[in-house]
């Protein structure tokens, strides 16, 4: 109840200057509706997630990989990876074969 990412809306107009907590929410739309106001909205409101610079994640690969690796471009296989970045967010690849036009002369 204490994380503060709710913000207020009364008419359409945001009432609170920086995000409240739930607590303090709850307390801004009664206030409100106690002033007669009907179109009184509580919103949470997403953290954002935070875009990092690159970085280099090592991925240990085993047979069974290259296994999959292999049907991939043989078989037109699809397999995913996921797994924890240095910074403990989940990363999540999706490897798919990529289909290669070629020209009549095979270019």
């Amino acid at each position: 109840m204490g994380n503060k990412r709710y913000t207020v809306y009364v008419g359409g107009m945001e009432v609170n200057d920086n995000y409240v907590t739930e607590e303090r929410a709850l307390e801004l739309s009664d206030m409100y509706e106690a002033q007669g106001y009907t179109d009184v909205a509580i919103v949470y409101v997403e953290p954002e997630v935070e875009q990092t610079a690159e970085q280099t994640v090592e991925v240990n690969i085993t047979e069974s990989d290259l296994e999959m690796f292999a049907d991939l471009v043989y078989n037109n296989e699809k397999f995913t990876w996921s797994f924890p970045d240095q910074n403990g967010n989940n990363v999540t690849i999706k490897f798919v074969q990529e289909s290669e036009d070629y020209d009549d002369n095979g270019e």
